[in-house]
């Protein structure tokens, strides 16, 4: 194959087109063009019969002549039985646990409040990097952070190591995700390998002081859409199937409700809603999103999911967070009365009506709409709850 094709006058005197387009080197190295101008070097390469694609920088930053010089590196690599992407990334980081969590956390902490990036760091610094800061990550398997993690629930309590124990996934994964390690075991360790699980019926629970750690899980939550159903669900008190069947319809933003008609409800009366503002900006991503799906967006619905299994989708999310056994989409409704009564001091009745537990009358119309305006304060004091215990 003819290489060195290119001259710096065909590159400087290259424009950006409707499309993307390449110019050719040879020897897998070309020039991408792109529509905004910008001129990057790609070389494709071979290794053990699997293709490879590595960037090497713009032009004229990195000029032809250097470019060329890097192909001939990258071939030596090659040869020497050496896979160039391989290479690159442990040249990009080191395999110790403590400079890989340094990384991590310094890319994480751009999306949190300070206070929770303070916490984190913390946390790592006294329990997890005094052990495992040298050790190597790729050697690391899922026991030895469930060891840890046992240790801190003794010495520190079940929350404090929970919490470990999810960083500690964390950074894993995002070594995994690097091309750091090619296995992340931790990343099939549940919160039950730490803890014992408690009997879970079909409510299931989590106790108060666990509520926190629940949060912060659902927080970090890697899918959009589910995400915001769990944190309506811990926001709402609705039913799982209340929340999952929702027409947009139903939904009033200007007025910050949610009217469930009672063919919807349980009892088979009407059900009024305030939405506090955390529980408005969840359904206007929700809303977002499904106007970039066209099947969602027709559909008329809050949520994309169709079909019997759509009653398990929140359940599956929690188990896969390791709360299998210990926590139901109902649970929120549970764990929701006792945070509020104990440490919220409100008053019972007010949080009966919202879980639509209240005694009907079939001859008082507008039950629907008792204690509303205490109702909407109350969600709004619940959900600023929630947003501290994340903190």
């Amino acid at each position: 194959m003819t290489t060195n094709r290119l001259t710096d006058k065909v590159l400087s005197s290259a424009k950006a087109r409707d499309k993307d387009y390449t110019l050719s080197d040879g020897d897998g190295l070309y020039l991408l063009v792109t529509t905004i101008g910008s001129k990057l070097w790609r070389i494709a390469y071979q290794f053990n019969k699997h293709p490879g694609l590595l960037s090497l920088g713009s032009y004229p930053a990195v000029s032809l002549a250097r470019a060329r010089e890097k192909r001939l590196e990258i071939q030596i690599l090659i040869d020497n039985g050496i896979d160039p992407s391989e290479e690159r990334r442990k040249k990009k980081y080191s395999d110790e646990f403590g400079k890989i969590a340094k990384i991590w956390f310094e890319k994480w902490k751009k999306t949190k409040a300070k206070g929770t990036a303070i916490a984190c760091w913390r946390r790592l610094e006294r329990y997890i990097l005094p052990v495992l800061s040298k050790r190597k990550i790729d050697r690391l398997v899922s026991q030895d952070y469930v060891i840890i993690a046992r240790q801190i629930a003794e010495n520190r309590g079940a929350e404090v190591a929970l919490r470990c124990f999810l960083d500690c996934k964390q950074i894993t994964r995002f070594a995994h995700n690097e091309g750091i390690i090619k296995a992340a075991y931790v990343l099939n360790s549940k919160a039950k390998d730490i803890f014992e699980s408690r009997s879970g019926g079909r409510h299931a629970r989590v106790e108060l002081n666990e509520l926190s750690i629940l949060v912060s899980a659902i927080n970090a939550y890697p899918k959009i859409e589910i995400k915001c159903a769990l944190l309506l669900m811990s926001l709402t008190f609705v039913r799982t199937m209340e929340l999952l069947d929702t027409p947009w319809s139903e939904i009033d933003f200007q007025n910050g409700l949610w009217s469930i008609p009672a063919h919807r409800m349980k009892m088979r009366t009407p059900h009024i809603v305030p939405l506090c503002t955390q529980a408005l900006g969840a359904l206007a991503i929700l809303k977002a999103l499904s106007h970039e799906n066209e099947e969602w967006k027709n559909s008329g619905k809050v949520f994309p999911w169709v079909g019997n299994g759509r009653r398990n989708t929140l359940l599956k999310a929690l188990y896969s967070m390791g709360y299998k056994g210990r926590m139901t989409g109902h649970g929120f409704r549970a764990v929701a009365k006792s945070a509020m009564l104990r440490n919220l001091k409100i008053e019972e009745r007010f949080i009966e009506v919202q879980l639509a537990h209240f005694k009907r009358d079939a001859y008082v119309d507008g039950q629907e709409y008792f204690f509303l305006e205490e109702r909407k304060v109350m969600m709004q004091q619940w959900a600023d709850y929630l947003n501290r215990l994340s903190l």
